[in-house]
């Protein structure tokens, strides 16, 4: 899906993503090379989520790196295999965190997502 929309300084730019994305509130842990960084996941879609106040902290040496993602708030869970995206610093209107994919985007994957995102 490709919409325009407007950056905080009065560009425009094009929304590239597949699908769209749902604000929440969810700590979580991704073990990346069998280290555990937690925080709060931000906002998540079908495809991905943003991952933010990360301990210890993400850096580019992780990028594009397969982890496992553990989701979980209001008493519902996911697990989830993913990689690293992106590595977002403070020069945006996100905080600083990470960009994950979902590796696994199978018909049973996307309706557990779903659910999660709704709950």
């Amino acid at each position: 899906m490709k919409t325009a929309i407007s950056c905080n300084d009065g560009r425009e730019t094009t929304d590239r993503r597949k699908y769209p994305r749902f604000s929440i509130n969810a700590d979580y842990i991704l073990v990346l090379d069998g280290i555990e960084h937690k925080g709060v996941a931000i906002n998540m879609s079908l495809g991905g989520a943003y991952l933010a106040t990360i301990e210890p902290t993400i850096t580019e040496d992780n990028l594009f790196q397969e982890g496992e993602l553990s989701l979980n708030a209001n008493n519902k869970s996911l697990l989830m295999r993913c990689y690293v995206t992106y590595i977002g610093t403070q020069q945006n209107e996100y905080p600083i965190g990470v960009g994950i994919a979902f590796i696994e985007n199978d018909e049973m994957n996307t309706l557990l997502i779903t659910e999660f995102i709704s709950s």
